[in-house]
């Protein structure tokens, strides 16, 4: 997949590879600039404690869009099992363009999850690095 996903004013937007593009919470606004430019599949990682301030899923349901949730609210949530349903979800999406998010006011400061990087070793902290920049801290 070659494909350059731009989502004008997404927060913290990355492309970590053709295809894939990670940030912070996407608006309505946003979500529908995704589906225009061939998002097919989101990944909120975002836990159900914290409010999108719209129905996303439903969103991304009216919008065609597959639609999965791996909350991770802080280095508490990380597990091998959470990086290895990520990993699946970002796996299955090789052929779908995926835009993957988390909320960006719970994820900027590295040094709430140095313990998850001890605990969890380089392979997490590669995916967060690859993944979830502001998570890493990139």
């Amino acid at each position: 997949m070659t494909q350059t996903i731009d989502i004008p004013g997404l927060p913290n937007s990355t492309q970590p590879e053709p295809g894939y593009v990670s940030g912070g919470q996407p608006s309505v606004d946003q979500l529908d600039a995704a589906a225009k430019v061939g998002v097919g599949r989101i990944i909120n990682l975002r836990p159900a404690s914290e409010d999108a301030g719209y129905d996303e899923a439903a969103k991304a349901a009216a919008l065609g869009m597959d639609y999965s949730v791996v909350a991770i609210a802080g280095p508490q949530d990380l597990s091998i099992d959470m990086a290895r349903q990520l990993d699946e979800l970002l796996l299955q999406s090789l052929v779908t363009p995926t835009l993957n998010h988390y909320p960006l006011q719970q994820r900027q400061s590295r040094r709430r999850h140095h313990g998850a990087d001890e605990r969890f070793g380089c392979k997490t902290t590669r995916l967060k690095k690859r993944w979830m920049p502001a998570v890493a801290g990139g």
